[in-house]
């Protein structure tokens, strides 16, 4: 028996190990996506292997920043994810959970986009980037 010092510490070493396994950790996701579709609603038509795929082909790194895509980071706050977490985006947030409709993304980019479609989203940065003559 560990104390809870310990058997935190214990616990902390184990989730990064095993979120190393990004293929576990996307079919992890999967069955999330699917209960959460569910429950809004939502069309679901994933399997963890077009997920997977979908991971590679972007080259493990978010759709819209292009940096890289890491399961390990620990979360910040209690119940909510690290910002530089994986998180699947839908594109067009009404169509659900369908393939072509998903892009994988750093979870505070997904916050940002929040329930705008990829092209209101993209029109909205290019606002604040007009606004703020940032080049």
């Amino acid at each position: 028996t560990l104390c809870k010092v310990c058997k935190n510490s214990y616990n902390d070493i184990y989730r990064t190990e095993r979120r190393k396994d990004y293929k576990k950790m996307i079919k992890n996701i999967c069955i999330s996506v699917k209960s959460r579709a569910k429950a809004e609603g939502l069309e679901f038509n994933l399997t963890p292997d077009y997920l997977i795929r979908q991971f590679e082909n972007q080259n493990k790194c978010c759709f819209y920043t292009k940096r890289p895509l890491d399961f390990t980071k620990q979360a910040q706050e209690r119940n909510r994810p690290h910002n530089e977490m994986p998180s699947l985006d839908k594109l067009i947030p009404t169509n659900g959970y369908i393939e072509g409709n998903v892009v994988w993304s750093l979870y505070f980019v997904n916050r940002m986009k929040s329930d705008l479609p990829y092209s209101e989203f993209l029109d909205t940065c290019k606002v604040i980037l007009n606004n703020f003559h940032i080049e």
